[in-house]
C-alpha cells in the first residue's frame, strides 16, 4: 500500500499488507485447480475437501516440508459449492470454493 499526495515535501507512506498468517484459495471461482497458500507461521497436518453435503471427495496428509500451496484438481467437478477444510495440531478452518 503507497499513499501520497501531489506535493513532494510530505513524502509518502509505504506499508506491506500480507495475509501470510491465513489460509487463502485462488481463483476462487475455480475451473481446473483450487490453489490453496497456507501460513508460513504454521504447519498443516491434512487437507481436504468436501462438497456441500459433506462428502469428502479428495485428501491429502502435509508433510513438514510440504509447499506453501497445494494444488487440488477440480476439473472433473460439477458446478456448484464445495468446502475445503485445513487442519493443523491445535485446530481446523474451512474455505469455501465455487466450482464454475
Amino acid at each position: 500500500l503507497e499513499v501520497k499526495t501531489p506535493l513532494a515535501c510530505q513524502g509518502k507512506f509505504e506499508t506491506w499488507i500480507g495475509n501470510e498468517s491465513e489460509v487463502t484459495l485462488s481463483p476462487n471461482p475455480v475451473q481446473n485447480e483450487a490453489h490453496v497458500l497456507l501460513p508460513q507461521t504454521t504447519k498443516a497436518n491434512q487437507i481436504r475437501l468436501f462438497d456441500i453435503a459433506g462428502v469428502l471427495l479428495w485428501e491429502a496428509e502435509l508433510q513438514e516440508k510440504e509447499e506453501r500451496e497445494v494444488i487440488i484438481p477440480v476439473a472433473h467437478l460439477p458446478m456448484g459449492l464445495y468446502v475445503i477444510s485445513v487442519s493443523y495440531p491445535t485446530y481446523e478452518t474451512q474455505l469455501k470454493m465455487i466450482k464454475e
